[in-house]
């Protein structure tokens, strides 16, 4: 019998927020892709542009930053992580090879 670690069982599911529709949606801008991390932790992508699926797709955006949830010591703190991934695909690959490198920082399921 194999014995997973927990580092091999790290899976990121990630969520787009809606479209802004109404009749004020001019003020209000979408917000980039957040992730959940074994449904618990959070990934945060955020970029100076607003997010537009078609030029995230295409990578015409400044580069982007990812903000994590860590638990460390029974506390739940925000992260900002050094590297700047250049398009969606670098940042989910970032966010996921973080936490397969650092599985002490993902929390217990309430």
């Amino acid at each position: 019998m194999t014995k997973i670690s927990q580092a091999d069982s790290v899976k990121i599911k990630w969520e787009v927020s809606p479209v802004c529709t109404g009749r004020y949606r001019t003020f209000s801008s979408r917000n980039w892709p957040i992730g959940r991390v074994n449904d618990v932790n959070r990934v945060m992508i955020r970029c100076a542009d607003q997010y537009i699926p078609a030029k995230a797709k295409a990578g015409d955006h400044p580069p982007l930053t990812l903000v994590v949830d860590i638990f460390e010591d029974g506390k739940e703190r925000l992260v900002t992580l050094k590297a700047r991934p250049a398009t969606m695909k670098d940042a989910k690959a970032l966010a996921l090879a973080f936490f397969k490198s650092n599985p002490q920082f993902i929390g217990v399921p309430k």
